[in-house]
């Protein structure tokens, strides 16, 4: 089963890392980092939404290719961690900011979000 895994990092103060396929990529190992950096930046968004101070956020996304034809990605993977914030704030904020990730939005297969 062919797999693509990178891990962000997005700092408080915006600062976004990668760790994984990036920067020499194939296009599907971008679009994993997309997820990644997306989701990530979404989940500041959200706390900016509601008056909070942003906090560090940590996505490891993982896209699992599909069946059969056509060649897609089958399903995505987002293992998060909003490391400065209680376990139920934290996973409201993830789940916000999955439902607001353009990249998320803008795929056609199944997700899992689930805390790292």
């Amino acid at each position: 089963m062919m797999q693509w895994h990178v891990r962000a990092e997005l700092s408080a103060d915006g600062d976004l890392k990668f760790d994984g396929a990036m920067p020499d990529g194939t296009p599907v190992d971008l679009l994993v980092a997309a997820v990644a950096g997306c989701f990530s930046k979404s989940c500041q968004m959200v706390q900016e939404a509601r008056g909070e101070p942003r906090t560090k956020v940590i996505a490891e996304v993982t896209g699992t290719k599909g069946e059969g034809s056509p060649n897609r990605v089958g399903h995505v993977r987002i293992a998060w961690s909003l490391p400065d914030l209680d376990s139920d704030k934290a996973a409201r904020i993830a789940r916000d900011g999955k439902r607001i990730c353009t990249v998320t939005n803008a795929m056609s297969c199944d997700f899992e979000v689930i805390e790292l």
